[in-house]
């Protein structure tokens, strides 16, 4: 589903965005693990996220557009903490060679100023 918000077709990669939110309005946090006593979208976040290990430019840009619809739909509902830890994360992909990585990261901090409170930049 993230490799899909990568798409060249314009009506795949809309559809692949209404799935990423509606996965995440549905999503239900394992009990015991890591996304437990988060919200639907929160854990959902935190799942996406994994995606920022990826060895291949291709799957970190496109976890990095997927965070930043994420965040853009859902920027009420994560908690302060999440988005602390998610920030850096994200910006410190700045560094990277990859042209699409720093695009895709660049994408995201337009989101973040748009959508995010003062306090969490």
């Amino acid at each position: 589903l993230v490799m899909c918000v990568k798409e060249t077709n314009t009506k795949t990669r809309a559809a692949a965005f209404r799935l990423l939110a509606e996965a995440a309005r549905q999503f239900r946090p394992e009990a015991g693990g890591a996304t437990e006593g988060a919200s639907a979208p929160e854990g959902f976040v935190l799942a996406v996220a994994g995606g920022l290990a990826a060895a291949h430019p291709h799957m970190v840009s496109a976890t990095v557009m997927a965070l930043a619809r994420l965040v853009y739909e859902f920027h009420r509902e994560l908690r302060r903490d999440t988005l602390n830890s998610l920030l850096p994360a994200v910006l410190g992909l700045l560094r990277s060679r990859s042209r699409e990585v720093v695009k895709a990261v660049l994408g995201f901090s337009k989101v973040g100023v748009a959508r995010l409170e003062l306090e969490d930049l």
